[in-house]
């Protein structure tokens, strides 16, 4: 339950930020490369700042060595 409200206030964040954006000139002049970039930037932002307000921590696992043949 509270990873969906994480999710839900990630959704909320993120479409108030879009909605804002998508009509700034700044943003419509970006190569559709760019506007894809920025928007996965943000999207990753807010997802750790979500997660984390929550007490969520992204922890990578650690690489498993491989034996020597």
């Amino acid at each position: 339950e509270t990873f969906t409200q994480a999710n839900k206030e990630f959704n909320d964040k993120f479409s108030q930020w879009f909605s804002s954006v998508r009509n700034n000139p700044t943003y419509i002049k970006l190569s559709s490369d760019d506007q894809k970039r920025l928007t996965s930037k943000k999207k990753s932002d807010l997802k750790e700042a979500v997660l984390r307000s929550y007490g969520f921590r992204y922890r990578p696992e650690k690489p498993t060595k491989l034996p020597r043949l």
